[in-house]
């Protein structure tokens, strides 16, 4: 494959070494210097592509919930020349186990919401929804179909999101466990079907600047999923005593790579059975996170990286690993790696 390599003015805050993250909610600026830093774009992400965009609580914040009018947004951009027919939405990709749609109130706390309609949904011709992928009387996957999705469009709705381990609690569960935010959606999946039959997946990441908001900007020919691992911890899950821990990285072509550290707990108190079907690491709340940037040209880099333990209940850190393009599209999420922080 051909490469086009160039210089390019890139503006972002180095932590090649440091460990202070470019995001630490709450939000505080990291430092930022003027580099020079080559830049490898691949020519298949020169080709033109239809777009589409999804938005979970956008500029949302921690205790932000799907629950609350206009927390999906989904836009077919003006750019585009396709219609959009279908879309789909998978949590069970997402960062947080065993979060689900709860459209009757049984899966996670007491109070339900089915899909709403929030605006525009004559304009995009919104021919209804299904759910599928049962699990514990919630719903992992929301289908919506449309008639005339158009180009310029956007489309909003709200539905309740719970984790299943506060089944049966009065709302919003403990702690606002059953609060669910973007953030704690952070690995969802989209998949969109447009009126040609073409068919494109992406994943949520982190919003910029919003700390409980994610999105996903789901085209053709994103980057890979880097491979991930903690530096002498083997597996996706681990207990530690150190909150300084080193993620080694592997990306198969250059590019920006985000490093994104949730920290969660796990709260039930007042549930029925003191949780339900509780597996070892879930967290069922988000309850702070740092974003990392470092630039790689491909091959294995290292990224140092800080874990938290804020609360009794919490030091349940999730680690997502994503790589961005040189237009600033970001390509699949690495599945998490949990490590749990330790007094």
């Amino acid at each position: 494959m051909n490469y086009f390599l160039f210089a390019f003015l890139l503006l972002l805050s180095v932590i090649a070494s440091s460990t202070t993250p470019i995001a630490d909610l709450p939000m505080r600026p990291g430092g930022k210097h003027m580099v020079y830093l080559p830049v490898v774009i691949r020519p298949e992400e020169l080709v033109p592509s239809e777009e589409f965009r999804l938005q979970i609580t956008p500029n949302g914040w921690l205790l932000s919930s799907t629950f609350e009018p206009h927390s999906f947004v989904l836009i077919n951009p003006a750019g585009n020349t396709q219609g959009v027919v279908q879309v789909s939405i998978d949590l069970s990709t997402a960062v947080f186990m065993d979060m689900v749609y709860d459209p009757h109130g049984i899966a996670g706390d007491l109070v339900a919401k089915d899909l709403t309609v929030d605006s525009n949904g004559p304009l995009v011709g919104f021919a209804g929804h299904s759910f599928a992928g049962a699990h514990h009387d919630g719903y992992d996957q929301l289908n919506l179909a449309f008639q005339h999705f158009d180009p310029g469009e956007t489309f909003t709705f709200s539905v309740d999101v719970d984790p299943t381990s506060i089944r049966g609690v009065a709302a919003p569960g403990p702690y606002e466990s059953g609060s669910v935010s973007g953030l704690e959606l952070v690995g969802a999946t989209v998949t969109v079907t447009f009126a040609d039959g073409t068919v494109l997946s992406g994943q949520t990441f982190r919003q910029p600047h919003s700390l409980g908001g994610s999105q996903a900007i789901v085209r053709s020919h994103l980057p890979l999923a880097p491979q991930v691992e903690v530096v002498g911890i083997s597996g996706n899950t681990a207990v530690v005593t150190d909150p300084q821990q080193t993620l080694q990285i592997h990306t198969a072509s250059g590019g920006l790579v985000r490093a994104l550290v949730i920290e969660g707990g796990l709260f039930t108190e007042g549930v029925p059975g003191g949780g339900f079907d509780l597996d070892p690491f879930e967290a069922n709340t988000a309850l702070t996170a740092r974003e990392y940037e470092y630039f790689s040209q491909g091959g294995t880099i290292y990224i140092p990286v800080q874990l938290s333990r804020s609360h009794v209940n919490g030091g349940l850190n999730m680690i997502v690993v994503v790589q961005e393009n040189v237009f600033n599209y970001k390509g699949a999420v690495f599945a998490p790696i949990i490590v749990e922080l330790q007094d």
